[in-house]
């Protein structure tokens, strides 16, 4: 028990740090406003087109706050911007709460008694030296067990004159609270992730199709 109580209450203070920063680098930040509305395009693509013309000048994957490959974008959206937000909060999907000290505390608390937090904080990730522009998160009955989507607003848009968004997606197993700074473990099959969402999508009104597009080679054994 003496034990468990020297990791805690580190890790509480840690974590509670961690949050505060975090808050004051969102709060400072201009990629916390919504996606602009106004179209502001730079490479125009051919939507029967889309698998070759998609990552001709742009990443394939997310990055660390210090630039190294993190996922691989394995969602790729077309429309708009209200469309995107409706077809997931029509499915229960939510938005993180902003980053305070308040929702941080409720955080760490959720985390060490395995309780519920629906709207529990999202870790920021980068993807083209950006920041994600908004995310959402799919709760379970405890916050150590949570599906996440992280969006950009990509520099794409469509012959048809439709915004594309990159994502990216994965599922929390648990989190890791036997060491100093507390950590989540990933679900490693994260086309699992992916399949849920489409699944979610196709449960809504605003999906006119999806179509699997095969971006890199197949791994052999």
């Amino acid at each position: 028990r003496d034990n468990k109580k020297f990791i805690l209450i580190p890790s509480m203070v840690l974590v509670l740090f961690w949050f505060g920063y975090m808050s004051y680098f969102f709060s400072k930040s201009t990629l916390l406003n919504p996606p602009p509305l106004v179209e502001s395009p730079i490479y125009y693509i051919e939507e029967k087109n889309l698998s070759a013309e998609l990552f001709s000048r742009l990443p394939t994957s997310s990055e660390t706050i210090t630039g190294f490959p993190m996922e691989p974008v394995n969602i790729i959206i077309v429309g708009s911007y209200e469309n995107l937000i409706h077809a997931f909060e029509s499915t229960g999907w939510v938005q993180p709460d902003p980053i305070t000290i308040k929702t941080g505390w409720r955080h760490v608390i959720a985390s060490i008694l395995n309780k519920p937090y629906p709207q529990a904080l999202e870790t920021p990730s980068f993807w083209n030296t950006q920041m994600n522009d908004f995310a959402f998160q799919l709760p379970t009955k405890t916050i150590r067990q949570r599906y996440h989507i992280h969006f950009w607003a990509t520099p794409l848009v469509t012959d048809h004159h439709r915004k594309v968004w990159f994502a990216t997606s994965h599922f929390d197993r648990a989190i890791n609270l036997k060491t100093i700074w507390p950590t989540h473990r990933i679900d490693p099959y994260v086309d699992n992730t992916r399949n849920k969402i489409r699944d979610d999508m196709l449960k809504t009104d605003v999906i006119e199709k999806i179509q699997e597009l095969q971006i890199a080679e197949a791994l052999r054994g």
